[in-house]
């Protein structure tokens, strides 16, 4: 059995995050989800979505929690940037632990207590 040793929670109906109106860009969560069960991501990291998670100037913000680590993710904007995101989530379920972030995600991470 496999087990889950991470949580992935994505702010979808906060009071900015994929808020066209007010200046996000809208996040695919239908597209995420679907794909979630697809890839059998479930089985390692549990996908939530959330509402506000802060800092809200970042919007369209991830937090990646596991037992080790919290990682943060924000400001993403494109189709581009949710693929890379997702098959990164791929790979390091793959590998039972988070790998490295993909070049196009670093500069979106943050420290959530600074940012």
């Amino acid at each position: 059995m496999a087990v889950i040793w991470g949580q992935v929670l994505i702010c979808a109906s906060g009071c900015c995050c994929g808020r066209e109106d007010k200046g996000a860009a809208p996040v695919p969560l239908e597209w995420l989800q679907k794909s979630w069960k697809q890839l059998s991501l479930h089985k390692a990291l549990q996908l939530s979505t959330t509402g506000c998670l802060g800092p809200c100037n970042l919007k369209n913000v991830i937090g990646i929690i596991t037992r080790d680590m919290q990682l943060w993710i924000g400001g993403l904007a494109d189709e581009e940037q949710y693929a890379a995101l997702l098959e990164w989530f791929k790979k390091s379920a793959d590998a039972g632990y988070l790998i490295e972030l993909p070049a196009i995600l670093k500069p979106h991470s943050f420290d959530r207590f600074i940012a």
